[in-house]
């Protein structure tokens, strides 16, 4: 009994090797199968980077471009609205000096309408619109 016993745990010893030894071999191909997934990926990535890295260059172009245009609007609405200023006030300087010299009833009120529109002017402008 003792031989059949230490043959039964010598057979049971090798099934289990051989259990270890297959599951061994499955473990190693998938880790082969995710090692080759794993090398795709890295190759599309090397293919991809220098892609990304000019479209970047583009981009950041492109916005330095924006930038020099925003900068450019700016400074031509500033522009203008130093321009707007300086008519309007030679605009109420003109019409002060005609003012002074109107005699007739119509000159007078063609003097008030201007007024007026200047006046609308000045508060388009003061609120912001452009």
């Amino acid at each position: 009994m003792t031989i059949a016993l230490n043959d039964l745990l010598l057979v049971l010893a090798t099934a289990s090797l051989m259990m270890i030894a297959i599951g061994g071999l499955i473990a190693f191909q998938r880790l082969s199968r995710a090692a080759e997934k794993i090398d795709v990926v890295v190759d599309d990535t090397r293919r991809v980077i220098p892609r990304v890295e000019t479209t970047l260059g583009e981009l950041e172009a492109e916005l330095r471009q924006l930038r020099g245009i925003t900068a450019s609007a700016q400074n031509v609405a500033a522009d203008v609205e130093a321009v707007s200023r300086e008519t309007r006030s030679n605009a109420v300087h003109i019409l002060r000096g005609v003012e002074a010299l109107a005699s007739s009833r119509h000159t007078a009120a063609a003097i008030v309408g201007a007024k007026a529109g200047i006046d609308t002017l000045r508060t388009h402008w003061s609120n912001g619109n452009r």
